[in-house]
């Protein structure tokens, strides 16, 4: 093993100690959530959990660069008409999605108009990619962990997938 890969799996190691430690760390999942900005070149990321039957968050947290582009997108309430969100919370669970890998831009011709407040807000705001993950349900909640890159990097690759899919145990969708 190359001193690389060596430390390719030290930062790796760390993040799930991180991700791990979260409940009882004073700072939540905070510590965690900033790992990931630097080692996956992210605008941000946000570990939230909503409410199905209220359509509120109840909590989040969040890390980036961009975490003012998330806060503006949540007090637009854009949540309604993000169709990422609608195709991963239909997918099978487990597992992260991506806007350009899995899930595709769709035609703004058959958008609706909230669908396309949501595509406006992502390409003003220079958005390439994102990557989402339902990684917890329970009776009225939902807890997904988000991700975005912006045009600074490159779209999420099949190695970013596998890596991140590392994060979710399996069968974490039902507690």
């Amino acid at each position: 093993m190359d001193t690389i890969e060596k430390a390719s799996l030290l930062r790796f190691s760390e993040l799930i100690e991180l991700l791990y430690q979260a409940s009882t760390h004073p700072h939540g999942f905070q510590p965690f959530l900033e790992l990931p900005v630097s080692e996956f070149n992210l605008a941000d990321v946000a570990l939230h959990i909503h409410n199905t039957t209220s359509n509120a968050v109840e909590a989040a947290w969040i890390a980036g660069p961009k975490t003012d582009v998330l806060i503006e997108f949540v007090e637009n309430n854009l949540e309604e008409g993000n169709y990422i969100h609608d195709y991963i919370d239909n997918a099978p669970p487990s597992r992260f999605y991506t806007l350009l890998g899995d899930i595709g831009r769709r035609d703004s011709q058959y958008l609706t108009p909230r669908q396309k407040l949501v595509d406006k807000w992502f390409d003003d705001n220079q958005m390439l990619d994102v990557s989402s993950a339902v990684i917890s349900r329970l009776e009225n909640q939902i807890a997904m962990f988000s991700m975005h890159r912006d045009i600074s990097a490159q779209a999420f690759s099949r190695d970013d997938v596998l890596i991140l899919n590392e994060l979710i145990p399996p069968h974490s969708t039902r507690v």
